[in-house]
């Protein structure tokens, strides 16, 4: 993924879970850094990405860390929203 120079709150909405996640595979360093900078000037999208941060927080002391989806789970669960995004 690579967004623009100057990313919108929508592009940062539509790839808040690669920056959440810092999945290196979904979204390379320069558009990580470029909305993670728009995130810091912008009061509605750093609400977004701290709620996110904290939602995954509160999951990772419900459930622990040692629960994982099954990795059939993961791949089905990546190859559809890979799909919805290509048709958006």
């Amino acid at each position: 993924m690579s967004c623009s120079e100057d990313p919108t709150c929508q592009e940062l909405l539509d790839h808040i879970y690669e920056l959440v996640d810092a999945d290196e595979d979904a979204i390379d360093e320069r558009s990580r850094a470029l909305l993670a900078a728009h995130a810091a000037v912008c009061p509605s999208c750093r609400d977004a990405v701290d709620a996110e941060r904290h939602v995954r927080e509160l999951l990772r002391r419900c459930c622990g860390e040692s629960v994982h989806a099954p990795a059939a789970l993961r791949v089905r669960v990546v190859s559809m929203t890979t799909r919805v995004r290509r048709t958006e």
